[in-house]
């Protein structure tokens, strides 16, 4: 970089002043950028370990921070120092730009991926410009984006011989781990499912989706205030079910303007509580002949760790009510109850 500026054919105080302020900018860049490579190599063997794409070893937390310890070692500590060892720096940093140019390549796919095949849950936000050809509206950004690194990628493992044996056997490796690992635990390749919560007090912070379900009564006010609590505390994401039951006798999209209303109107009131606490929040609004089967299909498709259900309590056997006890034996997560005062 100071190269660069002793070309510009400044003189005097202003090249100075020019070395300086590219030199301490160039250095906080180049500071920022490898704190995001090497504490990012964690958080995403973290995330891998708990979807089951590598051994829930690396998803163990901290007794004490409540941090990753274990990926945090071996990622940020242990093979940073191996690979430093040698110091050969000009290998590293081809190394990293073999490994950054591929990953935001592939990154820039997901996006178009995802335009081409939206997934079962809404986009809250799409990113503009974009064309539409076909069904599909492209993202500009993501597509010159993608060719543009990919043309990188590809120049690096075409002009440097020991960064292309050392990368795609490093490639190689990973995909070998994965195929063993997913094989031995009888897991599917192409697909993916979080692991079960780790029991002990390091439970609640894994949860990152909360699903409340809102009914009209003060049993909803009490589970979403308990779940905003929750997301407060551990930076999750709110998202506020209200299920419209359709008669059997009418179309699920029936024109049914009461309730629509009073959906709005009792997501605005969830909203208001989950904004007290500083907490985001989703609003769904869906059709279902049962509630309690919409709620449980929300659930699989958001992924969500926990739903939080508020449920005034019956008599005899039926404590909950029906609804309650068919989200309690299908769910897919973790429930939890949020008991109002006993009917009448």
């Amino acid at each position: 970089m100071l190269g660069l500026v002793e070309n510009l054919k400044l003189h005097g105080a202003v090249l100075s002043a020019a070395k300086i302020y590219v030199g301490v900018l160039a250095a906080t860049i180049l500071f920022i950028a490898t704190n995001a490579g090497v504490i990012g190599a964690s958080r995403i063997t973290y995330s891998m370990s708990s979807h089951r794409q590598l051994p829930e070893v690396f998803r163990r937390l901290h007794p004490r921070f409540k941090t990753p310890w274990l990926s945090l070692l071996v990622f940020a500590g242990g093979f940073s120092i191996l690979f430093m060892l040698p110091g050969n720096v000009d290998f590293i940093s081809r190394m990293y730009a073999f490994g950054a140019m591929l990953s935001f390549t592939v990154a820039h796919a997901s996006v178009v991926q995802l335009r081409r095949k939206p997934p079962q849950v809404e986009e809250p936000y799409r990113v503009p410009p974009s064309v539409r050809i076909g069904a599909t509206q492209w993202p500009l950004f993501a597509l010159l984006g993608g060719l543009s690194t990919g043309a990188v990628w590809i120049v690096v493992i075409v002009q440097d011989a020991p960064t292309r044996y050392a990368g795609l056997a490093w490639l190689a490796a990973g995909f070998v781990l994965y195929t063993v690992y997913r094989r031995r635990h009888g897991l599917a390749l192409a697909t993916t499912t979080r692991a079960p919560l780790q029991l002990g007090p390091a439970v609640a912070l894994e949860y990152r989706t909360i699903l409340v379900p809102i009914v009209s009564g003060p049993e909803s006010h009490e589970s979403v205030d308990i779940a905003a609590r929750l997301a407060g505390e551990r930076g999750a994401t709110i998202v506020a079910l209200r299920v419209i039951v359709v008669p059997l006798d009418q179309p699920l999209d029936a024109h049914l303007p009461e309730q629509e209303l009073e959906a709005d109107h009792l997501l605005d009131d969830a909203r208001a509580t989950a904004e007290t606490y500083g907490v985001r929040m989703v609003d769904r609004v869906v059709r279902s002949r049962s509630a309690g089967r919409a709620i449980v299909e929300e659930a699989e498709r958001r992924q969500a760790e926990i739903i939080v259900l508020g449920a005034p309590r019956g008599r005899h056997r039926d404590i909950f009510g029906k609804t309650v006890d068919y989200v309690l034996k299908n769910a897919p997560c973790r429930v939890m109850i949020a008991a109002g005062k006993k009917a009448a």
